[in-house]
């Protein structure tokens, strides 16, 4: 095992070039020999030298994206100690130096953890709570390259205690070290907790780790992958670092080899979703008043210039007020007041309007729609005490159907005749029909017979019926509710899905009564707006992808789009992911050049270290021996990154713009230009 750490240690040493540095490997640099990512941006390898002079609104394509995470399966046991086991990388990979950081850990040790005000995200509210029985390392903290999930150098530690602010932030800080951005996007799952007082606790590190955050942009976002899990529990501190330091470069190295096949796929599929978000953008663009998109824009164009102004007002946040059918009953109450005052009023019942008739009707639907469902859960074999519980609900609700014919026998009296045809008398138990198969007949439902009621009674139950964005709003709140359901005991999610599953069975009887009254009453286009319900793939939050849909390219179910009736309050629901996509196309661009150019970069360094390491000549031939061997390897390194470059470069080409790889870096790229002897890009490229 010692052997085999040696070897990894000093393959690592000789991929980062440390051999051929006069003051050796003693004077290796923090971080020096990790696998940089090439499409994120390096100033001075990959950016033009005037990238500080770019436009306002092109300032987000130098950002750089970093996301934390930490994971706790990384759990390592009590064994052994750094005096025992010391590492034998001191800072120089992934990991940070252990003897900085755990100084500052300890004077952050009498700190109580701020509690989390949102959602009591349990990586805050936890973190003193974790299970540390018996283990040195609860779990690892990691800085990731978030556009490439890629580690970044010196943002790796470990954690005794859970997910503490201590820890992450400085490992946040380790990571950004010595870079030089302008624009910081900054993705965490407990950023809205984590951010605050951010800078305030950064006063408290090393100055080498500060950040002169008020001369740069950041903003804070929400992560969309997790660390893989791996297991290293049975080691010692040294050990665990430099093989986690190992799989690390390996990770990073073959990102870096990927990176033609992944950004060439992500660019393919932009493309396509820019198309079709513009498309769904513009169709829906159509739909809203100009007004309504003109006051949008405004808002939204003030709010992303700035995004950190509490007075300006996120405008992707809901304003709108659900229209509930007690709010129709109420409108309908009036306009039966108004009746009564004008004579014209034809209620036959002294108690009973029209209005209140048929809304009755419509609540009995639903009380047999959750009757149905309570005894689809009793299964087969449920006890006494469920089955009497069902029976007298079915009892009281028998009840209530009864209470409500007679009242039905004065507004449409043709229901009896059509029952006493339908219905025959049955002695036999399995022929009687439970109340929640019973039908009501309401006046859509007698349509769909060719019995044409009342037409103040179809007009009334069309009024009530259309007030289907209630039944939106109820798939809305619902779905809602259920993605924070999602991380509770899977009861709650079970019943949140059956509230889901009764409101999409509330629309599909309503817009099969409005199918009805729409024949009677001559409207068309009705249906334009709200369509037949496809439960596998419209009954979905806002938030929510269709399956195997990811986050950026989802589109919004349609009952999402559908617009206020009447006087209500148009709901403006806009799909700005086509900016989105047009924005992604850009930075993809811009990532294959930078990708390019680094590589170009990189072969580079690698061939002026031919001149670095004439130390090593003394005159005997052992010397010319080492020497020969250092111009190789410098030689094939070189190469195969000019080999890589080239062949991005051929499967990039319809993409990038027109001389992406060297115009725009004069600096950067004028000593990248010669070329070796070609060698076998797999070989090469598999084992550097």
């Amino acid at each position: 095992m010692r052997m085999v750490r040696e070897w990894r240690h000093l393959k690592m040493l000789k991929r980062a070039g440390r051999g051929y540095d006069s003051a050796g490997v003693e004077s290796t640099g923090r971080g020096e020999c990790a696998v940089l990512c090439p499409a994120c941006p390096q100033p001075g390898k990959n950016l033009p030298d005037n990238w500080h002079d770019a436009p306002k609104g092109k300032h987000w394509m130098y950002a750089l994206f970093v996301a934390i995470d930490a994971n706790f399966r990384f759990k390592r046991r009590i064994v052994s100690k750094d005096s025992m086991d010391p590492s034998l990388s001191r800072g120089w990979a992934y990991f940070i130096k252990e003897t900085a950081y755990k100084t500052y850990l300890q004077t952050c040790s009498g700190n109580t953890q701020q509690k989390s005000t949102c959602s009591s995200h349990n990586a805050v509210n936890m973190a003193d709570s974790k299970v540390s029985h018996g283990l040195a390392t609860t779990g690892v903290g990691t800085i990731d390259c978030a556009r490439h999930n890629m580690k970044l150098p010196n943002g790796v530690g470990d954690l005794q205690k859970g997910e503490r602010y201590s820890n992450m932030d400085f490992l946040f800080f380790s990571a950004l070290c010595g870079r030089c951005i302008d624009t910081l996007n900054i993705s965490y799952d407990i950023a809205c907790q984590w951010h605050k007082n951010l800078w305030q606790r950064m006063s408290t590190m090393p100055l080498d780790l500060h950040l002169d955050h008020l001369a740069i942009f950041v903003r804070f976002f929400v992560p969309k992958f997790h660390l893989p899990a791996h297991v290293t529990k049975e080691m010692g501190p040294g050990s665990w670092r430099d093989i986690l330091d190992d799989h690390f470069g390996d990770w990073n190295w073959k990102k870096v080899v990927g990176l033609g096949a992944t950004l060439l796929r992500k660019m393919t599929e932009a493309k396509k979703e820019q198309e079709a978000h513009r498309t769904a953008f513009s169709e829906l663009h159509k739909a809203l008043a100009p007004e309504t998109t003109e006051a949008w824009t405004v808002e939204v164009e003030s709010w992303e210039e700035n995004p950190n102004d509490p007075s300006v007002t996120n405008p992707f946040e809901s304003k709108v007020v659900a229209v509930t059918q007690a709010a129709i009953r109420l409108k309908l109450t009036q306009l039966e007041a108004y009746e009564l005052q004008e004579g014209t009023d034809v209620s036959l019942h002294a108690e009973v309007s029209p209005s209140i008739f048929l809304a009755s009707g419509i609540d009995l639907e639903n009380e047999q729609r959750r009757l149905k469902a309570n005894i689809s859960k009793q299964g087969l074999h449920a006890t006494d005490t469920q089955m009497a519980a069902i029976q007298q609900l079915r009892n009281a609700l028998q009840r209530k159907i009864d209470a409500w014919k007679r009242i039905q026998m004065l507004y449409t009296p043709e229901v009896q005749l059509l029952e006493s045809t339908i219905n025959t008398p049955s002695r036999h138990v399995s022929d009687i029909i439970t109340p929640e198969d019973a039908n009501l007949w309401l006046p859509s439902a007698l349509c769909s017979k060719s019995m044409v009621p009342n037409a103040q009674l179809i007009s009334t139950e069309w009024e009530l019926r259309l007030r289907m964005r209630g039944y939106m709003y109820s798939f809305k709140r619902d779905w809602i509710r259920g993605q924070s359901a999602k991380t509770r005991a899977q009861n709650a999610l079970g019943r949140v899905e059956a509230k889901t599953a009764a409101a999409a069975d509330k629309y599909c009887t309503a817009h099969a009564a409005l199918s009805s009254l729409a024949l009677v009453l001559g409207k068309i286009g009705w249906d334009n707006t709200f369509k037949v319900l496809d439960r596998n793939n419209d009954v979905r939050g806002m938030s929510a992808p269709r399956h195997r849909e990811s986050e950026g390219r989802r589109q919004l179910s349609w009952i999402w789009l559908v617009e206020g009736v009447g006087d209500d309050a148009d709901e403006a629901i806009q799909d700005t992911r086509a900016a989105r996509w047009v924005e992604e196309v850009e930075l993809l661009q811009e990532e294959m050049r930078r990708v390019v150019c680094f590589l170009r970069w990189h072969a580079g360094w690698w061939k002026n270290k031919v001149g670095e390491c004439v130390f090593i000549i003394a005159g005997d031939n052992e010397s010319l021996i080492t020497y020969e061997g250092l111009v190789a390897y410098a030689c094939r390194q070189a190469q195969l990154r000019h080999d890589l470059a080239d062949c991005f470069d051929r499967i990039w080409a319809i993409h990038l713009l027109p001389a992406a790889t060297s115009t725009s870096m004069t600096s950067s790229s004028s000593a990248c230009q010669d070329h070796f002897p070609d060698l076998h890009l797999p070989d090469a490229v598999l084992h550097p």
